[in-house]
């Protein structure tokens, strides 16, 4: 049989398993501050790349809101933001504006940045939700117009709250450009125009160009700067449609511009025939496009 361990040596082990273990538990604690330091310094780095959003809880006290919730803290944000675009479809389909305003700032909480969520919801608020008020019958005519303009407030808001957290987005800044001139609206042509010249110097088509050319043109005051905008543009034949030659017609004729400065009809159009097709056409437009002296043109076309 063996020899049971004396006392002395008892305790002698036992010392150096506690060592042993102390030992580990040393390494493992180093290891994970050295983990803990380098992953920091993963964060911060991402975080200034614009890699890592910080978490925020989407808010609302609803059973969905909280599930929500749970899913974004295991990283599932898109799968939570799609459902939660589910429910925002069904409040869509039961007229219920303020659930689907809800949801989508939920949405944007949890993605933002995901472009076609705030265009989503901007869309949803300023026609869909403005138009249904319009017509809501159940309203005063002051209620009509006053909840449509909360809802169309909103969906700028969205737009602009989407630029803001993403500057660097072509994209939200056009579509603040279309909003703010659309005729069936309130359009605010100025800040149309500021809207898609930011879009432009981000990388937007150069058609957007033209849209800012069409929104200074109706903007009282700047039409001298829409004139040298749209001198620029005609140098480029792409940009030639009747509706901007019949402005900068009109724009010369406004703002007076001097015979050795001014395009004639001929040089316009291409051709006098072609500019008093055009001109007619044009001094009957509904778009708000100036008009300025383009009946005495066409009277000067029709007697030469």
């Amino acid at each position: 049989m063996d020899e049971e361990p004396s006392p002395p040596r008892r305790r002698t082990r036992s010392a150096r398993r506690t060592v042993r273990a102390c030992a580990v538990l040393a390494a493992v604690l180093l290891a994970g501050a050295g983990m803990n330091l380098w992953t920091q310094r993963i964060t911060a780095w991402e975080r200034r790349l614009g890699l890592l959003d910080e978490w925020v809880f989407p808010q609302g006290k609803d059973t969905l809101t909280r599930q929500i919730s749970l899913l974004g803290l295991g990283g599932l944000r898109t799968l939570s933001a799609e459902l939660l675009a589910l429910d925002a479809v069904d409040a869509w389909s039961r007229h219920d504006w303020n659930q689907v305003e809800t949801r989508y700032r939920q949405i944007v909480t949890l993605c933002p940045k995901q472009e076609n969520y705030w265009t989503a919801a901007a869309r949803h608020m300023y026609y869909n939700a403005a138009s249904d008020a319009l017509a809501d019958e159940s309203l005063d005519a002051w209620e009509r117009k006053a909840t449509a303009k909360r809802y169309m407030d909103s969906g700028l808001k969205f737009l602009q709250d989407g630029a803001a957290i993403n500057p660097q987005s072509a994209a939200l800044h056009a579509r603040q450009g279309d909003f703010l001139s659309d005729l069936n609206r309130s359009p605010h042509f100025g800040r149309a125009a500021q809207a898609y010249h930011r879009a432009v110097e981000l990388g937007a088509s150069p058609i957007y160009r033209r849209m800012e050319f069409y929104a200074l043109c109706r903007t009282p005051g700047k039409e001298r700067e829409a004139w040298k905008l749209g001198r620029e543009l005609f140098e480029n034949p792409s940009h030639r449609l009747p509706s901007l030659l019949g402005a900068l017609c009109a724009l010369q004729n406004k703002l007076k511009i001097p015979a050795g400065e001014r395009l004639s009809p001929e040089a316009l159009f291409g051709s006098r025939e072609r500019a008093r097709r055009y001109l007619t056409q044009y001094a009957r437009n509904t778009l708000r496009f100036p008009t300025d002296g383009i009946g005495e043109t066409l009277r000067q076309l029709d007697g030469e």
